[in-house]
């Protein structure tokens, strides 16, 4: 899993073009994340995720739902490391 220029939104990247491989703490914060997902008993936030993109600049994961990176109704969930919700995502069309 890496991330490079343009692999993470728009909104999001940074200006550094460098990209940075996932090591084992980011590996073993993601499985706590999607564990903590799992366990919370109801429809997850990452429920519906296409790609997971990690943001080394803001330590967090993007729970992506665009479809083949190009069709998004949606903002991605965005989650910390620390298992933080940052953004819980959401419609980019109609209600925000």
């Amino acid at each position: 899993m890496r991330v490079g220029e343009g692999a993470v939104p728009y909104w999001i990247a940074s200006d550094e073009t460098q990209e940075a491989t996932v090591g084992r703490k980011e590996i073993e914060a993601l499985i706590k994340v999607l564990q903590q997902q799992v366990a919370s008993g109801r429809d997850s936030l990452v429920t519906g995720t296409w790609q997971i993109l990690y943001s080394r600049d803001h330590e967090a994961f993007l729970f992506e739902k665009c479809e083949i990176g190009a069709y998004c109704e949606e903002r991605p969930t965005v989650i910390s490391v620390s298992g933080k919700v940052l953004d819980r995502g959401g419609p980019l069309l109609g209600e925000a």
